[in-house]
């Protein structure tokens, strides 16, 4: 990836966008995650001359977890690359967008369902690649928050790890159904999916 006025751009946008806004489960900066979901993707060659989708990977996040009207916004900062916004709403949670995390709770596995669906349906695989490296991220920080803090590292989530194993597994097959099993997105994240079933199985028996 050669840094660019493009990359450039999008990097200070999303510090923008979500300054001051922190993850749950480990309290780093938002922008961080979308920065280490760029940075996964720029890992394979393939994905390396996509500006654009380099570009939504840092603000995938974005219009799901910030205020109303963030695509609108995002849209207006880039007037001649409309597929970065497409790529970001391709990314949102069909069901979840701007509800309560009460309400998503209580809706999990109906919101992941549709997420599925809809990331086997989508015609720019770079959605897929987005979400295989945002999920990739995410397992690590599970799998590390899970060693060190065993099965309580869960309890400011949206379901119990065995959900989230559930849905881990569903995202396995989508992944490598749409981008190969010799992807190395998919060889990652499947690594790191059997990682966490294993660890969780560890934690789970010594409860």
């Amino acid at each position: 990836m050669l840094y660019s006025q493009f990359i450039e751009t999008a990097l200070k946008t999303a510090y923008r966008l979500f300054e001051g806004r922190i993850r749950k489960g480990d309290d780093s900066p938002m922008f961080l995650h979308g920065l280490a979901v760029m940075l996964i993707l720029a890992e394979d060659e393939q994905n390396r001359d996509d500006e654009e989708m380099l570009a939504a990977a840092l603000l995938h996040d974005a219009i799901e977890d910030l205020p109303a009207g963030t695509a609108e916004t995002l849209r207006g900062l880039y007037p001649l690359n409309p597929r970065v916004v497409d790529l970001v709403e391709d990314l949102t949670d069909p069901l979840g967008r701007q509800q309560s995390e009460a309400w998503k709770r209580t809706r999990y596995r109906e919101r992941k369902q549709a997420y599925i669906d809809h990331l086997l349906a989508v015609e720019d695989l770079a959605v897929v690649r987005i979400s295989c490296a945002d999920k990739i991220h995410n397992l690590r920080g599970f799998n590390l928050g899970c060693q060190v803090h065993g099965l309580k590292y869960w309890e400011p989530f949206n379901a119990p790890p065995a959900t989230h194993l559930w849905y881990f597994e569903k995202l396995q097959w989508v992944f490598g159904s749409r981008l190969g099993n010799e992807s190395p997105l998919f060889v990652e994240y499947d690594r790191l999916y059997h990682q966490l079933r294993e660890r969780l199985v560890a934690c789970m028996e010594e409860e």
